[in-house]
């Protein structure tokens, strides 16, 4: 599968309101592009918090939990490199 609309919205940085159309118009946060990515991943190593902010909110609503754990302290306070840390996003149904 290549990348969603999600997807290119987290890697382009996109701003929030362009996220919260994308979501309520159904846009998966969890489906995986050809490399495994979700736009969850996108997201976390966009390191725009606001980007963040809105996936995080809306797994929340859909009663879900994300657990973001990295093995390596991030390489500065706002970016987060893939082949630099291990990402592991953990999502909880309850």
């Amino acid at each position: 599968m290549g990348k969603t609309a999600l997807m290119h919205a987290c890697l382009e940085q996109t701003d929030a309101e362009i996220l919260s159309l994308l979501l309520k118009s159904g846009a998966h946060l969890t489906l995986e592009d050809h490399a495994g990515l979700s736009a969850l991943v996108y997201a976390v190593n966009s390191g725009n918090r606001k980007i963040l902010s809105v996936l995080l909110g809306a797994c929340k609503a859909k009663g879900k939990e994300v657990i973001i754990i990295s093995t390596n302290k991030m390489l500065s306070a706002h970016r987060m490199t893939m082949g630099r840390i291990l990402l592991i996003l953990l999502i909880l149904q309850f």
